[in-house]
């Protein structure tokens, strides 16, 4: 005879119950995703061309002592001389095995981020909304995010600093946050934009890590492995790749930038090709006339620097001080960070399609504000639009001739503009509904 179970027992089996579901969804879940790893890495590993050797040639010849600056190689390292250093570890080694290390470390540092970010934006949703939040964050960003992949490319550790720096200012962490941000900085210069939150809102300390870091991360390569010739790696740099880039240009230098590729999706590249005729016999595969307009270049540089200063306002206008309620501070922030990140890509005079992985940020902030239960049409629209300039426009749904043409015409370039727009719209909803 059975004998019937006391209220404890039962309450035990229910949940062994539900462990054992929780358990199974997890282990499908960790199935799905390591098998997409392991998918991924066989591309990964045949992709041709890559950008992989470049960094890699770099840290041989800043081993080596030599210049790793220099415009007459295929494809050269540009990046300051800090982003040498993470590719030293990989030189004498394989091809295979280095694609293989920097795969996994691009993974490593892809599962960060996504980790940074659900830990301050997924707080208090629910379980539901939170599976919404990933698939919707998903086919907004996926593309930008697999170019990354796809390039080869060092974007990940950039966009890893981003969502550190930003994270950390969402959360008053003003120290911290000028560490990543200089950190950023030492690795590509756009991240120096978040000076200008940190400035409006008068953080002393987030200036003070900010360059502190910056300062010592670019010169550690002269004190660890310098020059040959005795001069500064920094030194080098900026006379080499900086030299001629101006305000309301694109980047143009020989063997290096072409001012009218359809790679380049910074402002400034788009800009420049909207309003200069390419000649239809030329040379390069990347040069696709996309003007609507010709002007000429004093003409087109006013139009170029007048897109620039209205991105750097928009970034200044949303740090400005407010007496906001504590609650919605996190939210503001973050919103400030998110507007940064999109006008590091806008304002950078090259911007690649690798770059745009910090659209992460604005999506990101308006998903957990919507699946909050705020209603608010204009931050749904923004949001369409995003996926429709940028996940819609993929050469894998469009096909590579439209792809090339809608990239002449700047389609990444306005996703960021859309994600700018989003940033702002998101603050002011948080401001609003609290």
């Amino acid at each position: 005879m059975l004998q019937p179970a006391w209220p404890g027992e039962r309450l035990r089996r229910a949940g062994r119950r539900a462990m054992s579901a929780t358990g199974r969804r997890r282990l499908v879940v960790w199935g799905i995703v390591v098998a997409a790893a392991l998918a991924g890495l066989v591309p990964f590993l045949r992709k041709e061309p890559s950008e992989l050797p470049v960094y890699v040639l770099g840290a041989q010849r800043m081993l080596e002592g030599a210049e790793i600056y220099r415009t007459d190689d295929a494809k050269p390292f540009t990046y300051p001389p800090f982003f040498a250093l993470p590719f030293v570890p990989l030189v004498g080694l394989s091809v295979r095995v280095q694609r293989a290390v920097w795969y996994a470390v691009n993974l490593a540092v892809l599962a960060v981020v996504l980790r940074l970010l659900a830990g301050h934006l997924l707080a208090g949703l629910a379980p539901r909304a939170r599976r919404w939040f990933w698939v919707l964050l998903g086919a907004l960003c996926v593309r930008h995010v697999l170019a990354v992949f796809e390039n080869q490319s060092h974007d990940m550790l950039v966009l890893w600093c981003t969502v550190a720096a930003a994270v950390a200012w969402a959360r008053g962490q003003q120290a911290r946050a000028g560490t990543w941000a200089g950190l950023g900085v030492a690795c590509k210069a756009t991240p120096a934009l978040f000076a200008v939150p940190f400035t409006v809102q008068g953080s002393v300390r987030a200036l003070a890590a900010a360059a502190l870091v910056g300062a010592g991360a670019t010169l550690l390569p002269d004190l660890v492995l310098p020059r040959a010739d005795g001069r500064l790696w920094v030194g080098a740099w900026v006379s080499t790749m900086l030299a001629g880039v101006r305000p309301g240009a694109s980047a143009d230098l020989g063997g290096t930038w072409t001012a009218g590729s359809i790679l380049n999706q910074s402002l400034a590249g788009t800009l420049y090709r909207l309003t200069t005729p390419v000649d239809a016999q030329a040379g390069s595969p990347w040069e696709v006339d996309g003007s609507v307009v010709a002007l000429s270049a004093p003409a087109r540089r006013a139009v170029v620097l007048a897109g620039q200063l209205l991105v750097l306002a928009v970034v200044a206008w949303l740090a400005r001080r407010r007496r906001d309620p504590e609650a919605t501070l996190p939210a503001i922030r973050f919103g400030q960070a998110a507007a940064v990140a999109c006008g590091m890509v806008l304002l950078s005079p090259m911007s690649s399609k690798s770059h745009f992985g910090v659209l992460l940020l604005p999506a990101g902030l308006a998903l957990a504000i919507l699946l909050r239960g705020t209603r608010d049409r204009t931050l749904v629209a923004l949001l369409v639009a995003m996926f429709v300039l940028g996940t819609l426009t993929t050469k894998g749904i469009v096909g590579s001739r439209t792809g090339n043409r809608l990239l002449a015409y700047g389609c990444v370039t306005w996703t960021a503009v859309v994600g700018l727009a989003v940033a702002a719209r998101a603050v002011a909803v948080a401001r609003r509904t609290g």
